[in-house]
């Protein structure tokens, strides 16, 4: 005698949540290792830096490092005009960028699950349907599933294109160090001396 079997599957929440889980990890995880490879960064000219300084209201700002003096740092911010003389001393915090990479997996991650979330909880809020002469009568839980594969399929094409335009930069913390200036003897007309030679 056959006997007619309900087979359940996973909510789609559930199965979207994992998938967009594994994407961010998958995401993170290489970056994260270059990061703690690269260690502490000197920031020479041409870096790109974000720095945190009472002169910048004590926000983190991104620029670029124009010039370094023994005693302060020029630096062109971005959306800004001109450049900015950063004194060591008056620096709080400092970062280097070591890479700019396109999260173009943790894009599609959040657009998966923010769509995933939205289509499943608009089935849920659908309900069962009640047509009797209706060719297809869906449940609540049928139109969340249907609802959230859909919508996950559409966020996740766009946080995909939109991680593909972005760029994001990874940050080490920074440093600015100088060797001591090289002192050698000069012999002259008025007797012997000491020259300093001294390279920015």
């Amino acid at each position: 005698m056959f006997t007619a079997q309900r087979f359940t599957t996973r909510p789609p929440a559930c199965i979207i949540t994992r998938l967009a889980i594994t994407l961010t990890t998958l995401a993170i995880l290489p970056f994260g290792a270059q990061a703690q490879a690269a260690g502490v960064q000197e920031a020479t000219e041409g870096s790109t830096v974000r720095i945190t300084a009472p002169s910048l209201g004590l926000k983190k700002k991104k620029g670029t490092v124009i010039e370094r003096t023994p005693d302060h740092m020029v630096v062109k911010f971005r959306r800004a005009i001109g450049t900015l003389e950063i004194p060591y001393e008056d620096v709080d915090a400092l970062a280097v960028s070591i890479d700019q990479r396109r999260p173009v997996a943790k894009g599609a991650a959040i657009g998966l699950l923010t769509g995933g979330a939205f289509g499943a909880l608009l089935g849920l809020a659908d309900g069962d349907d009640t047509c009797k002469n209706c060719l297809f009568n869906l449940s609540a839980q049928e139109k969340a599933t249907l609802g959230g594969i859909s919508f996950a399929v559409v966020g996740g094409v766009i946080g995909l294109i939109a991680g593909a335009i972005a760029t994001q930069d990874e940050w080490v913390p920074g440093t600015v160090s100088f060797d001591p200036p090289p002192i050698t003897p000069v012999v002259t007309d008025n007797g012997a001396g000491l020259s300093v030679n001294i390279r920015f």
